[in-house]
């Protein structure tokens, strides 16, 4: 298991994450959504769109090629909150970083709530891809 570091509302909080698993369907997400109970506290809801962006395959796949090739660690560090933005999405950047070395950014998702939806930011078009569709595109 690999111990990884979460950084958001400049509170550091340390999780441990199991190996990568299998890729969850759209389905079995969209179940999984159904019986989770949704924070109302923005720090809790915070909490839990770090989570669910750590919870995804690739996310993890990403962290156990950063621990094999590099002595650091995958972060996550929350850049736009819903009451900022207006359009109720927790931005979570994706980096690998060490004492060493400034972060290296890897992905950006918007978590929203409370849908729950996960999408993809391409921060070159600046656009919005559904996770089903990124995971299609050429890596």
């Amino acid at each position: 298991m690999l111990k990884k570091i979460i950084l958001c509302s400049a509170f550091i909080f340390s999780i441990t994450l199991p190996g990568c698993g299998n890729r969850k369907t759209t389905r079995e997400l969209s179940e999984k959504k159904d019986s989770i109970q949704i924070p109302t506290d923005s720090f809790e809801m915070e909490h839990m769109a770090v989570n669910m962006v750590f919870d995804l395959p690739e996310v993890k796949m990403k962290s156990e090629e950063i621990d094999k090739k590099n002595n650091l660690d995958l972060s996550a560090l929350v850049t736009d909150y819903p009451h900022q933005n207006k359009k109720g999405y927790f931005n979570v950047e994706i980096s690998a970083s060490s004492s060493d070395i400034y972060p290296l950014p890897f992905f950006n998702f918007h978590v929203y709530f409370p849908s729950l939806d996960i999408l993809f930011l391409d921060t070159i078009t600046k656009k919005e891809i559904p996770l089903d569709e990124w995971r299609k595109l050429p890596k």
